[in-house]
């Protein structure tokens, strides 16, 4: 019987929330992308709209070591709508659909 070796996991998750902040009485929107690298690798992390053009780069070749990470990234100057964000590694790319919602409204 021939035994496979099986490569760590390799994922992302988004969650998106809304820091109200209290000093200033200004409402932000945040969302955070987790990750899990199981492997050095250089990243690149980047948020592109629906036509594929790029609003937002977070990561450019950035070498990171392995293991958990989670990033905050400001959404305030990002219109609401639908983007979808890419997180590539030397050995992996990974796409995710992210929906934001604009700012958050107390009733």
């Amino acid at each position: 019987m021939e035994a496979t070796i099986q490569q760590p996991n390799f994922f992302m998750r988004l969650m998106q929330y809304y820091n109200l902040n209290s000093l200033n009485n200004s409402k932000k929107v945040n969302c955070c992308i987790d990750f899990n690298l199981p492997y050095n690798s250089k990243v690149n992390l980047n948020i592109f709209d629906l036509s594929g053009t790029l609003v937002k780069q977070i990561y450019s070749n950035k070498f990171l070591k392995e293991g958990f990470y989670s990033k905050n990234i400001d959404l305030e100057n990002l219109l609401p709508g639908e983007y979808y964000y890419e997180l590539e590694t030397d050995r992996n790319k990974e796409i995710k659909y992210l929906k934001h919602l604009g700012k958050y409204s107390k009733n």
